[in-house]
């Protein structure tokens, strides 16, 4: 979670090309732990996430991308998935 001192900073940012930096880092940080969530992954391992409508999906890694991992869920429907989303199912 974000700290209060932090987002009031980010509040005070006025011009685009700040902004456009600040975006630029957060990128680069979601990136690099996607790869680092990604590593730890394999084809075939049991998985869960949340889903934007609040339940959990579980299902099976089917393929590991570059961006996103390829999920197939119990009920056999294929999703793709950012590797940051990931967890081991329980």
């Amino acid at each position: 979670m974000l700290s209060k001192e932090l987002l009031a900073e980010i509040g005070k940012i006025d011009n685009r090309d700040d902004i456009v930096e600040a975006w630029d880092i957060l990128k680069r940080r979601h990136n690099q732990l996607n790869l680092k969530v990604a590593r730890q992954l394999h084809i075939g391992q049991k998985v869960e996430f949340d889903s934007k409508h609040g339940y959990v999906v579980v299902g099976k890694v089917t393929k590991i991308n570059a961006k996103t991992v390829s999920v197939k869920t119990t009920e056999g429907l294929p999703w793709r998935v950012s590797a940051s989303l990931l967890r081991p199912a329980k």
